[in-house]
C-alpha cells in the first residue's frame, strides 16, 4: 500500500514505523556488530555470556523497571547481596534442615521486604529515590556484613546450587530464569493496566494522579517488585559461584546502570523498552570479556564503562529527539 504525495511520488506508508522500530532498537545493531567482532557467530560463546551475566541481567531488568516508573534504585545490588548472604546463612548455619522450597523462596521474600522499605520511605516522605536508595545501599551492605563478613560455601543446602546447573547444551537454569523474568516484565509493561500505570507515573506523576492513579502505591509496588528481582539475582549468584564472598555484588551498581542506559531506558522515566535491557547487558558484557581477552588493564575497563555510560546518555537524548520528529504528523 502506498501514499501518493502531490508530486506523484510514492512512499511506503509504513516507512516511519520501520524507522521508529530501528531507532528504538539501535543497541541491538551495535551489540551484534561488537559480538561478531569479538566472537564471530559463535552460539556457544553467546550462551556462555548469558550464563556468566544472568544475575546481572535480572538485576538490570529490575533497575529498568524502576527507571521507567521514574525511580532510580541505587540499592539493588546491595539488596541482592543481602538476600544471598541471608539465605546461605539461613540454610547452612541457622536451619540446615530447612525445606528446599523455603530456601528457594526466601531470597525473593527478603528482597521484596527490603524493597518495600525503599518504597515506603520514597512514597511517604517524597524524598528523591536516588538519595533514599543510596542511603539504604549502605544500610543493606552493613546488614549483610553483620550476618557474615567472610566467605561461606554452600555444602549442605544443595538446592541453592540449582540455578547453576545445566539443562541442555550449556544452557542452565540461571539463563532460563533470566529469559523468563524478561518475558514476564515485557508482558507486565506492555499488556497490563499495571504496566500502563508504571509508564504513566514515570512520564508525569502529577498527570498520573489526575488520571486517578495512586502514585504512592504504585511506587511501593515497583520497589517491592525490583527488590524481589534483586533477591532472585542474589540466588542466581549463589548458584553460579557456590558461595558468598566479602564483596559480593558490591561493584555491580555502575555495570547495571550502564546496561540499562545502553538498553535505551530514559533516566527521567516513562520511556524505554524493557527487552532492550538484555541487549545492553550483552553489549557491556561482550566488551568486558573482549577487553580482558585482549589484555586491557582493569582500570582501563572501568574508564571505558564510565565513558560508555556518558555516551549512552547522549545517544538516548539524540534518539528521543529523533523519535519526537518521526512522531510529528507529516505536512
Amino acid at each position: 500500500m502506498f501514499k501518493i504525495d502531490i508530486k506523484g511520488s510514492k512512499e511506503p506508508m509504513d516507512l516511519r514505523k520501520v524507522q521508529l522500530f530501528l531507532l528504538e532498537r539501535w543497541v541491538w545493531i551495535i551489540v551484534i556488530v561488537v559480538f561478531i567482532y569479538f566472537f564471530g557467530l559463535s552460539i556457544i560463546d553467546l550462551i556462555k555470556i548469558f550464563r556468566m551475566y544472568a544475575a546481572y541481567g535480572v538485576l538490570a531488568i529490575a533497575a529498568g523497571i524502576s527507571l521507567i516508573s521514574g525511580s532510580t534504585d541505587a540499592s539493588l545490588p546491595a539488596i541482592g547481596s543481602f538476600a544471598a548472604v541471608f539465605v546461605v546463612e539461613f540454610g547452612e548455619v541457622w536451619f540446615p534442615d530447612a525445606p528446599p522450597i523455603l530456601l528457594l523462596l526466601l531470597p525473593l521474600i527478603v528482597g521484596a521486604a527490603v524493597g518495600a522499605v525503599n518504597g515506603l520511605i520514597i512514597s511517604r516522605t517524597k524524598v528523591h529515590s536516588f538519595f533514599v536508595t543510596l542511603a539504604t545501599y549502605l544500610v543493606f551492605i552493613g546488614g549483610r556484613k553483620l550476618i557474615r563478613e567472610g566467605t561461606l560455601w554452600v555444602r549442605h543446602s544443595d538446592i541453592l546450587l540449582l540455578t547453576g546447573r545445566e539443562i541442555i547444551w550449556g544452557f542452565d537454569y540461571s539463563v532460563a530464569l533470566m529469559l523468563f523474568i524478561l518475558f514476564l516484565a515485557w508482558l507486565l509493561l506492555n499488556y497490563t493496566k499495571i504496566g500502563v500505570k508504571i509508564y504513566a507515573i514515570g512520564g508525569d506523576a502529577n498527570s498520573a494522579r489526575l488520571m486517578g492513579i495512586n502514585v504512592e502505591n504504585m511506587r511501593l509496588f515497583v520497589h517491592m517488585l525490583a527488590g524481589t528481582l534483586a533477591g532472585l539475582s542474589g540466588l542466581i549468584y549463589v548458584g553460579d559461584v557456590g558461595a558468598t564472598s566479602p564483596e559480593i555484588m558490591d561493584l555491580w551498581l555502575f555495570w547495571i546502570f550502564a546496561m540499562v542506559i545502553f538498553g535505551g531506558i530514559a533516566l527521567e522515566g516513562g520511556k524505554g523498552k524493557i527487552e532492550n535491557v538484555i541487549a545492553g547487558m550483552l553489549f557491556i558484557s561482550t566488551l568486558d570479556i573482549g577487553a580482558r581477552g585482549l589484555g586491557v588493564p582493569v582500570h582501563w575497563i572501568y574508564f571505558i564503562i564510565g565513558a560508555l555510560i556518558l555516551t549512552g546518555i547522549v545517544i538516548n537524548s539524540m534518539v528521543d529527539k529523533l523519535r519526537d520528529r518521526l512522531l510529528l504528523p507529516s505536512s
